[in-house]
């Protein structure tokens, strides 16, 4: 059962044109305690709750826990999808948080992308820039496109909690910010990346622009009250936190 230490990692072992999940999904996890390897789980849909082995790093074949699941819903349709027990190891260095502006520098090349976190917004901006160009010759945007920006954005996520290690804590009260970290920053290199495209069609580039200043702006926002301890970013509690499947039903979507 591979074992992920980055959330980046992911994209060497997990086929990502399927469905997956992580392991803290489930109620119930067993895993070997030398390995780590990831032995059985509580499988997670609210509609079966049975106890499933791990084969071949997916949810192995089991039966609804209730007879009345049984009956109502049939096989359990999480059999088969796969799933990984992240570690998160975390790159960076305690010290500043770096807002919109300076994200925006290494997007546009005037920056260097000196830093763990400006390297995954550089892999953020060639993600970008692959899924649009794919877009634009298929007209529809693959899954597959979604569920990498997504592991990119975890992976960024996490590293938020080691670049605050030393501080600045949020006050006691501060709330749980509404916005993700990484899901801002993917957005700004989306953007920038269409920027581009627009300009190569010789498209009007002031919508584009627009979104671009909106959204360092917004980055620049939330880093400052990080700083002012006024809220609380996803990813600086002991474990990062991480996007739930799951369709609202009991059965497996086909992304995260």
């Amino acid at each position: 059962m591979p074992t992920a230490a980055l959330s980046s990692d992911l994209l060497k072992i997990v086929a990502v044109d399927e469905p997956w999940i992580t392991a803290d999904m489930c109620s119930f996890v067993m895993a070997d305690e030398k390995t780590g390897e990831l032995l059985e789980v509580q499988c997670p849909a609210w509609n079966c709750q049975a106890n499933a082995p791990i084969v071949g790093n997916r949810i192995g074949n089991h039966q609804r826990a209730k007879e009345e699941f049984r009956i109502m819903f049939g096989p359990c349709q999480w059999v088969g999808t796969q799933i990984v027990h992240i570690v998160p190891v975390l790159e960076s260095e305690p010290g500043p948080l770096p807002d919109g502006t300076a994200y925006l520098a290494v997007l546009t090349g005037k920056r260097e992308p000196d830093t763990p976190m400006f390297r995954l917004a550089v892999a953020m901006r060639e993600h970008w820039a692959r899924a649009v160009e794919d877009v634009t010759r298929t007209r529809q945007w693959n899954p597959a496109h979604l569920r990498r920006a997504r592991l990119l954005s975890d992976s960024l996520t996490d590293e938020v909690a080691a670049v605050l290690a030393d501080g600045p804590a949020p006050k006691p009260d501060a709330p749980m910010s509404g916005l993700r970290y990484g899901d801002e920053v993917s957005d700004l290199a989306r953007f920038v990346v269409l920027l581009a495209v627009s300009e190569k069609r010789g498209e009007p580039l002031e919508p584009i622009q627009k979104m671009i200043t909106d959204q360092t702006r917004l980055l620049d926002r939330l880093v400052t009250n990080a700083n002012a301890g006024e809220t609380r970013l996803t990813g600086t509690g002991a474990y990062p936190t991480r996007p739930k499947g799951g369709d609202g039903i009991g059965e497996p979507t086909s992304g995260q």
